[in-house]
Parts: structure tokens; C-alpha cells; sequence
């Protein structure tokens, strides 16, 4: 009778052994962490990180790291688990712990960027802002198949020093929502017309020489010309330097009578015409007054740029032409 027992007793354990094998398919042979782990969902389970276990793969070990990063897991709360399922594992000695990766999309700056200045238009009055985040190498990573979309969900902004805090959301509404928190400065800026390369003074500025570049709006000198009509055509008064702003004294009508050179005056009626040799005592534009000393008489007069080095004398002025 005892033998009996004894017999049924065996054939049920192999059984049930027979059973685990079959639902634990690591538990045949001894189990063997994965040289690389990596998971791409919310949790960590016994299959990350074993590989095939059947049913017991499913078992959940740990909330997995955000996406884009990484966690490490104790070996001992490992082991527990791999025991509470029946099976056996022994770690190789030394090994405390290890690391999990989570892969993640990762946001690009510029469109961190983008989107805290769509949230910041209202508040300003230049042509647009420009973003510098405090952290340039802060990162939003968000599950790899997670829907696109960013989105500001609260904006502090200080127009007084620029400086902003903003709590930004991704994949809103998804089991994928992911959040952060980003800092820095917003500037406002006005685009200007500014000069591609330096020029010399004399030189006339044309339509190749000039480009549009985003300024700091409190940085704009008050008289700075912000319309390029203002600068095509017109003459460097000095010497410029490119890519700053350009204000109204730093240039002008182009020079066609130099300072010193030999000029004719001229003064016409309807019935006659009068000339005489002179020499300019200043710089002259076309249509600019300016004086002239007449060769002859040494008198001193005032008459209109006409062309280059012809002047026209109007009024009562004729007569300090002899």
C-alpha cells in the first residue's frame, strides 16, 4: 500500500514539473540575463530581461525609465521575482545591479523653441522674438510611437528682462503625454536692413549690398533707418561696418562736386547766359546749395548742384559772377 502511494505521489511531481517546464520554457536550462536591455513600453518585465519564459515573462519587475533614458534595477529585487515564479537563477558574482535603456523621439530645440514663441506673440510688440533656452542641452524625449504635437500649457514671461518659465506638454491627451519644464530668455527683435560688407566712404550702396537681420529691439538706435528704400542708392558718409544698424547721418545723397574742385557757375536767363570758373568750398550732392569762390572776383556764393562740377546761380548772386 505504502509503495503504491509512494508511486502516485512521484507521477504527480512529474507532472507538475513536466507542466512548469512547459509554461516556463527557460526553466529547462539555467536562465541568463540579455546582454543589451531594452524596453519600449511602461513597465519592465522578467521576458526584457531574460528573453522566452513563457507565462512568466509577463511578470512586471519595475515601472520602466522615461523614454529617452535609463534606470538601473537591483539584482536582488531580480532574484526575487525569478524565485517567486519557482525557477532558479544564480547572478554571476559581483553583480549588484543593472541598467535598462528606454529608446524615445527626442523633441528638436527648435521646436521647443517655436512653440514658447507662438505662445509669447501677444505679448510683444516687435516683428518677433528670439529664443535662447537657459539649458541647451536639456532634452523632451517622448515614446517613439507617440503622436506629434507640442504644446504650451503655462507661460510666465518678464518683458522686462526678457526671462521666461514654461511647462510644455507632448503627445497631449495620449497615453504617451509627456511633460517638462524649460526655461530662458525672450528678446524682442525688429528686422532691419543692413549692410552685407563694409564700405568705404563715397561708396554707393545697392540693392546686392544690403541684408535683413533680426536686432534686439532695444539695442535699435532711435534713428535708425528701417526702410532699405532709405539706403539703395545712397552714398557711405564714412566708413560702415556690416551687419549693425545703419543710422540716418551714416549716409547720404551720393557726391558730385568734391571739396576743392574746380567747378563752372552758371547763371541763365531767357535772353542771355552767364559763366564763370570757381572752386567749391564744400562737398556737394545733386540739388544741394553749397559755396563756391568765384576764380576771379575771390567773392564767395552760394548756388545749386546741378550736375557734376555745374552749378546754377540764382537771384541777385549773378552779379559776383564778373
Amino acid at each position: 500500500m505504502t509503495g503504491t502511494i509512494t508511486m502516485r505521489l512521484f507521477g504527480l511531481i512529474t507532472a507538475l514539473a513536466i507542466t512548469v517546464s512547459l509554461l516556463n520554457p527557460a526553466s529547462a536550462a539555467e536562465l541568463q540575463l540579455l546582454p543589451r536591455i531594452v524596453v519600449d513600453g511602461d513597465v519592465i518585465t522578467l521576458g526584457h530581461l531574460f528573453g522566452d519564459m513563457g507565462e512568466a515573462g509577463e511578470i512586471v519587475v519595475a515601472r520602466s525609465p522615461e523614454p529617452g533614458k535609463r534606470i538601473t534595477i537591483t539584482v536582488a529585487s531580480i532574484h526575487r521575482a525569478v524565485r517567486d515564479q519557482g525557477l532558479a537563477w544564480m547572478p554571476l558574482r559581483g553583480l549588484k545591479r543593472i541598467t535598462v535603456n528606454r529608446p524615445g523621439r527626442r523633441i528638436p530645440n527648435f521646436e521647443i523653441e517655436t512653440a514658447i514663441r507662438h505662445a509669447l506673440a501677444g505679448d510683444i510688440r516687435g516683428d518677433g522674438l528670439s529664443i535662447t533656452l537657459a539649458n541647451r542641452n536639456q532634452a523632451l524625449f517622448v515614446a517613439t510611437d507617440a503622436a506629434p504635437g507640442l504644446e504650451v500649457e503655462n507661460i510666465s514671461y518678464d518683458a522686462r528682462t526678457g526671462r521666461f518659465a514654461a511647462s510644455l506638454v507632448a503627445a497631449a491627451g495620449t497615453v504617451h503625454e509627456t511633460r517638462a519644464e524649460f526655461s530662458g530668455r525672450a528678446i524682442e527683435t525688429v528686422e532691419l536692413p543692413v549692410l552685407s560688407r563694409a564700405m568705404k566712404k563715397g561708396e554707393i550702396i545697392g540693392d546686392g549690398d544690403i541684408e535683413w537681420v533680426d536686432w534686439q529691439a532695444k539695442r535699435i538706435p532711435r534713428d535708425a533707418i528701417t526702410d532699405v528704400a532709405d539706403l539703395v542708392g545712397q552714398a557711405a558718409r564714412r566708413s560702415l561696418r556690416p551687419d549693425v544698424p545703419l543710422r540716418a547721418r551714416d549716409v547720404g545723397e551720393p557726391i558730385v562736386v568734391a571739396k576743392g574742385s574746380a567747378v563752372r557757375l552758371v547763371y541763365r536767363t531767357p535772353i542771355m547766359v552767364l559763366t564763370a570758373g570757381g572752386r567749391a568750398l564744400e562737398d556737394g550732392a545733386m540739388g544741394a546749395i553749397i559755396r563756391i569762390r568765384n576764380s576771379k572776383t575771390k567773392v564767395v556764393v552760394e548756388a545749386r548742384v546741378d550736375s557734376p562740377n555745374i552749378l546754377i546761380v540764382t537771384g541777385s548772386t549773378f552779379l559776383a559772377l564778373n
